[in-house]
């Protein structure tokens, strides 16, 4: 079975969007409340959050999981209808740090 992934699925418990505006929670991606926060970080925990959502169980809003007859789970995989592919493109030295530059694609199938 497949589904759609929910706004909140793959953005977070607080992810609100209109027509204009998408607004996700840096708490809901694991990442700690930084301003300082980058792009990379940004993009990585929203595609590791839709990843850990990609597969799994159907749940209630409350967070059971639903059953069929037999009591066992109802489960969903998306993976049949993406491929992606994450590269390491350039790591970078700089005095303090690392900096590791991937390439992300992804292919509806």
């Amino acid at each position: 079975m497949t589904i759609n992934l929910s706004l909140q699925q793959l953005f977070g418990e607080n992810a609100v969007s209109d027509a204009n505006y998408l607004i996700i929670n840096k708490n809901d991606l694991n990442l700690s409340s930084d301003a300082n926060n980058n792009s990379e970080q940004l993009l990585a925990a929203i595609i590791k959050r839709g990843f850990d959502n990609f597969e799994g169980y159907i749940t209630t809003e409350t967070g059971a999981v639903i059953t069929d007859e037999k009591n066992r789970p109802i489960s969903y995989n998306n993976s049949n209808l993406y491929h992606s592919n994450i590269e390491l493109w350039r790591r970078q030295l700089f005095s303090d740090r690392y900096q590791h530059i991937f390439v992300v694609e992804m292919d509806e199938l």
